[in-house]
């Protein structure tokens, strides 16, 4: 398991009081929503040549890059672009090593994790049920379904905050005819 992106002490800065388990489980959240580790980190990986794109961000280095035959190739025979695109003299097979994630957490994302780990920590159990309307004589309270959602997920603007972080990498399909 990897370690929480962020830690009691600060929560505390953000005047939240969470546990170290609750901060465990909103960080499994956030590497969820964002398909990131986010904590620096290595990792290898076998993509296609000539030009992939290495899956965590932000990349900081390529150790090695492999093809499909055992050879490592020199550095200069590959190339790494900003946003973590890869680029080899090799259509084949490449296995790829290289490091990735922050070395300190930025501040924008311990606060999201904070909020989420506050959040699981003090949760409303009658919203955790379902419910998303209470009524007590003349009283009544709505839970809004962004509030019902965030339960057991992230709210729309830790997901906006999340999102501009760590933008969704486009998706392409060339068909040949």
């Amino acid at each position: 398991m990897l370690p929480a992106l962020a830690t009691v002490a600060d929560a505390a800065a953000f005047d939240l009081d969470v546990t170290e388990g609750a901060l465990l489980r909103a960080s499994v959240r956030v590497r969820a929503y964002t398909g990131q580790e986010i904590s620096a980190g290595t990792s290898t990986v076998t993509l296609r040549g000539p030009v992939s794109r290495l899956p965590q961000r932000p990349v900081t280095a390529v150790t090695t890059v492999t093809d499909e035959d055992g050879v490592v190739l020199a550095s200069t025979d590959f190339e790494l672009a900003p946003g973590g695109t890869l680029s080899a003299n090799d259509t084949g097979l490449l296995t790829v090593t290289y490091s990735h994630g922050f070395a300190v957490i930025p501040d924008e994302v311990v606060e999201v994790v904070c909020t989420v780990a506050a959040r699981l920590s003090v949760s409303n159990e009658a919203l955790a049920s379902g419910v998303q309307q209470e009524q007590s004589g003349s009283a009544s309270q709505t839970f809004g379904w962004d509030a019902w959602k965030a339960q057991s997920s992230l709210t729309s603007e830790e997901k906006a905050v999340l999102d501009r972080l760590f933008p969704k990498m486009p998706g392409l399909v060339v068909m040949h005819l």
